[in-house]
């Protein structure tokens, strides 16, 4: 269930350390970098996985 805020039910079951793929299109990387670094606090404790592109935009 998400929401189109950065809070809420998607967060819930986040507790556990997860695997979080990021994956976006070409177009909605700019898009992506910025909720990563809206909820940086979040994902820190989890397992990051993304493509060199989206590596290489954030850097």
């Amino acid at each position: 269930m998400l929401q189109n805020s950065f809070s809420g039910p998607i967060f819930a079951s986040m507790e556990k350390v997860k695997t979080v793929a990021l994956v976006a299109h070409d177009n909605r990387k700019p898009d992506l970098i910025e909720w990563v670094n809206y909820i940086a606090d979040k994902l820190a404790k989890h397992h990051l996985i993304c493509t060199g592109t989206l590596t290489e935009l954030h850097t």
